[in-house]
């Protein structure tokens, strides 16, 4: 007989917390979706564990490691509501990785203040770069550049620290050099410019720095504050008051997740979506036996994955019925194959609205 078959009522306790509590194995509900695990400070009493891996939660402590009722996330509203009516436990799956649930803006033009502080608001909170918490080692993908490309090198002229040039010739990487060393040009432009961001050029008696293909650098220029989606230029760099700039970046968008991110699927022992749930019994002593996916299960390929998930692990699945289904179709489409639900399944709970 297998180790997980439910004869009556099967109760488990769970010694951690305060106060061991008992758990009944077959009120345990598999809750799969998304979270802003980005928004959990780093510091936080509880860390959130990486995308597509089971956490047994019993409690608003640790359900906090998914973050607050965030607008496109579903975890924490379906946590909230689970938690509202008295609790129980749950083995939460959370898929939204930002790394590859991202939506990248063109870079725009954005006008710093003319006066006072000098910070400019980017509309979008989860920028994607290294100041994302929780997120593991994610490339900046924020830009920041003069709203106008910087004038050519001319000779002969007079240049001041911070001033920004774009060489005529000699720059095959197509680079911004920033005037290091104040003074004056030479009467020739140089015939080949350091190709390597943070080298130099000497040109007359003023000292050219590489600044990259955008000019101004992170954390010599600016700075970035990555959860609320905010760019701080930096005293001393070369972004001066009022000035006009150009950004582009990405962020974390839950709207970029897709059913078969919540199906997941089983690659050479790594388990991912509501798969992973299959592992729970040799991680956890026990599985999940009410299945939901909030805001996905109505879709027909999420609705079919729960079914065949809750045949394997001899569970239920809660789908809902499709958004604008009215009420006489969604009674007519009870237990019928092929249409609305599109189960007959025994295992499979059927909601509506």
């Amino acid at each position: 007989m297998p180790a997980n078959f439910l004869h009556g009522i099967e109760i488990t306790e769970v010694s951690t917390g305060p106060v061991p509590v008992t758990v009944v194995n077959s009120a345990v509900i598999g809750l799969i979706g998304t979270a802003p695990q980005w928004l959990v400070a780093a510091n936080a009493a509880v860390l959130p564990p990486g995308p597509n891996t089971p956490v047994l939660v019993g409690s608003s402590r640790a359900a906090s490691q998914f973050g607050p009722l965030t607008r496109g996330y579903t975890i924490p509203y379906a946590l909230s509501a689970i938690q509202a009516q008295g609790g129980g436990s749950i083995i939460v799956v959370n898929v939204f990785n930002p790394a590859i649930h991202q939506t990248t803006k063109a870079p725009a033009i954005f006008n710093l203040p003319a006066t006072g502080l000098q910070v400019i608001n980017l509309g979008q909170m989860g920028l994607i770069g290294p100041g994302l918490p929780n997120s593991g080692a994610l490339e900046t993908t924020v830009t920041v550049a003069p709203a106008t490309e910087p004038a050519n090198w001319t000779a002969s002229t007079q240049e001041t620290v911070n001033n920004l040039i774009k060489p005529s010739a000699g720059n095959a990487g197509g680079f911004i050099f920033k005037a290091t060393t104040a003074g004056e040009t030479g009467a020739a432009e140089p015939a080949t410019w350091n190709q390597e961001v943070g080298g130099t050029t000497t040109d007359g008696t003023v000292t050219w720095t590489n600044v990259g293909v955008n000019g101004f650098i992170e954390n010599t220029d600016y700075t970035v504050d990555y959860v609320n989606g905010f760019v701080f230029p930096k005293a001393g760099g070369a972004i001066a008051n009022g000035a006009s700039l150009s950004i582009g970046y990405s962020f974390a968008d839950p709207s970029k997740v897709q059913d078969a991110d919540i199906i997941g699927a089983v690659n050479d022992g790594t388990f991912t979506g509501m798969q992973a749930l299959q592992t729970t019994f040799q991680t956890m002593g026990l599985f999940a036996k009410l299945l939901v996916a909030p805001g996905f299960s109505q879709d027909e390929e999420t609705a079919s994955a729960l079914t065949t998930l809750a045949n394997q692990i001899r569970a239920v699945a809660i789908i809902d019925a499709a958004p604008n289904t009215s009420v006489a179709t969604a009674i007519a489409n009870r237990g019928t194959e092929g249409n609305g639900f599109d189960t007959s399944s025994g295992r499979v709970i059927l909601c509506f609205p």
